[in-house]
């Protein structure tokens, strides 16, 4: 090549952050200069002469290879989205289920107040716990409503080993 090595022609193309696979083919091949191609990233590094045979496997395996790696990277994603709905629906259960046991517990408590005449003296007020009842409701229009905001919410840990997203400070603000 007239202006540049095939190493520093390789060098520029991986500055520019081009990760398109490379097959490397020198007529003057060496231990050193493979070596340094190799370091830049090629898939392949052949010596003249080749015949096509040996070019179609070379690009055959660096095809593969490219494949297998973006495979590799939509498989990751796909897990990192898969664990962002886990910690989702853990938090949404989590919070939703505590203030639907405040709502169960209230309307118990007003199942028996009803039922036991004078037992309005031994448990809370019929009014306090409509009024528990009512606010847990809320509660729960306030964590749906956080989490459609989820992206703006930061994970915590919850008994040590579940993370879940951590909505209470946003549920203060809402």
């Amino acid at each position: 090549m007239p202006r540049m090595s095939g190493i520093e022609m390789l060098a520029a193309l991986r500055d520019t952050a081009c990760n398109a696979p490379v097959i490397f083919m020198t007529a003057a091949g060496s231990e050193h200069l493979a070596a340094k191609a190799f370091r830049l990233g090629v898939y392949d590094y052949l010596v003249k002469p080749f015949d096509g045979d040996t070019i179609e496997e070379a690009i055959n395996r660096a095809l593969f290879k490219t494949r297998l790696a973006r495979e590799k990277d939509e498989l990751e994603h796909i897990l990192v989205v898969a664990d962002t709905v886990r910690q989702t629906v853990t938090t949404l259960a989590h919070h939703i289920n505590n203030q639907l046991k405040v709502i169960n517990g209230g309307l118990t408590l007003m199942q028996e107040n009803t039922v036991r005449p004078g037992g309005l003296s031994t448990y809370k007020p019929t009014k306090t716990i409509l009024h528990d009842c009512l606010n847990s409701a809320d509660r729960i229009q306030a964590v749906l409503r956080v989490m459609q905001k989820v992206t703006k919410v930061e994970l915590t840990v919850y008994h040590e080993e579940t993370k879940m997203l951590d909505i209470e400070d946003a549920l203060r603000k809402e």
